[in-house]
């Protein structure tokens, strides 16, 4: 960061603008906490709001520095350790299952068969701080409301923590039918949808 000063004249009195340089970051993206929450934004049209999905994926593969998940692991490949995975693979394929030609085919174990860093998050035992996530529960229609009613955290290995997710948005979901037939998603206000008291919204801590 670097602060500078631009002088001016009003009236022939002297004044100064200060100018804070930020340079772009190497890293991305970059995570700021406002209101103690951990966010991504970005920067449109002269207003600043959060980062969407497609957006937060771009910056990441502009990042300057090599990505965590690719890099090898010191971890061996055990397919017994992955039993969440496969369990999580055949639920959402129609029961097929997941092979381990497949998984090495994708990358994620070397010629040595060690796991790549990413690889590692998908262990049964995984409960490390990299999945940790953070959900909340606001009193509102979006995330800019000022209360929070419930914070929950949760640490475990990606399946897990995509499931716990889910879950705690099912649990606090409106399940009131619209006059569409579909069932209310939280926190959405639309024509075709009815009030809902609170959104739900997990993150990334």
């Amino acid at each position: 960061m670097k602060v500078s000063f631009i002088r001016y004249v009003i009236k022939d009195r002297e004044r100064f603008v200060i100018r804070v340089r930020i340079p772009e970051s190497s890293v991305k993206p970059v995570i700021l906490k406002y209101r103690n929450i951990p966010s991504i934004f970005m920067r449109r049209d002269g207003f600043t709001n959060g980062a969407t999905y497609e957006e937060i994926i771009e910056m990441s593969v502009k990042s300057k520095n090599t990505q965590y998940d690719i890099l090898v692991s010191d971890v061996a490949y055990d397919s017994a350790k992955l039993s969440m995975l496969r369990a999580f693979y055949a639920e959402h394929n129609d029961g097929k299952e997941l092979k381990e030609k497949a998984l090495q085919s994708m990358g994620f174990y070397n010629e040595e068969s060690y796991l790549l860093n990413g690889a590692v998050l998908f262990l049964d035992d995984y409960s490390g701080k990299k999945t940790e996530i953070q959900c909340s529960v606001f009193s509102g229609f979006n995330k800019g409301s000022e209360r929070i009613v419930t914070i929950n955290r949760f640490c475990g290995n990606i399946t897990s923590t995509i499931q716990y997710m889910m879950d705690f948005v099912n649990q606090r979901m409106n399940h009131s039918m619209n006059g569409s037939g579909l069932v209310s998603p939280p926190g959405i206000r639309d024509r075709n949808f009815p009030r809902n008291a609170f959104l739900p919204c997990c993150r990334r801590s």
